[in-house]
């Protein structure tokens, strides 16, 4: 099952990197997307979450090269 912030997190991880942000900064607009879609969510929690859908998503990204 996929979450629903789970695209809100990957846009804002893409978004920040077009931007040519610092790869920490990357990182933590994505945790900050997952933070908008669910306040009731620990910052660690938010954290272990986008990190873990922005990796699922560039390891996939990069087995088809």
């Amino acid at each position: 099952m996929i979450d629903r912030a789970a695209t809100a997190v990957l846009a804002a991880f893409e978004a920040a990197e077009k931007n040519r942000l610092p790869s920490v900064d990357c990182y933590r607009a994505g945790v900050d997307a997952w933070r908008d879609a669910h306040p009731d969510h620990s910052a660690t929690y938010a954290g272990t979450q986008a990190v873990a859908i922005i990796l699922d998503a560039k390891a996939k990204l990069r087995t088809d090269d």
